[in-house]
């Protein structure tokens, strides 16, 4: 009985463990305006992949984000060395959790910083160094 109850509830925290549809589109607006196909990953299996839409994979998988304990919003975003060219989206903003954003090193990054960054109001961390 115990053992059925435990599963239960790892059950519910792995289908609790998603970020929001909002985030997932903030993603693949940072993504896409910033060339994400041009994007320098370690190797591919970390690489952000849009082509199915499941809101548990940035969390687990993909090279340059952490989300909070419960994987319900994410926290950082380090995109340093990434080959980021374009532009930052304003979709940043909705990534209102990030507590660390680093973009660092990335000279072809063109633009300037959109105003949707003041909602990011649990930011620490903030480096554009070389960007």
């Amino acid at each position: 009985m115990n053992l059925i109850i435990l599963l239960l509830l790892i059950l519910v925290h792995i289908v609790n463990c998603q970020i929001s549809s909002l985030q997932w589109n903030a993603l693949l607006s940072i993504y896409q305006d910033g060339n994400g196909q041009h994007w320098l990953f370690t190797n591919s299996s970390v690489a952000w992949n849009f082509t199915v839409t499941n809101l548990l994979l940035p969390c687990t998988k993909w090279q340059g984000i952490k989300c909070n304990a419960g994987g319900t919003n994410i926290s950082n975003l380090v995109l340093s060395s990434f080959n980021v060219n374009g532009i930052l989206s304003s979709s940043i903003g909705v990534l209102t959790s990030l507590k660390v954003l680093n973009i660092s090193n990335n000279p072809s990054l063109r633009g300037s910083i959109p105003a949707s960054i003041q909602l990011l109001t649990s930011l620490v961390i903030l480096n554009l160094r070389y960007s």
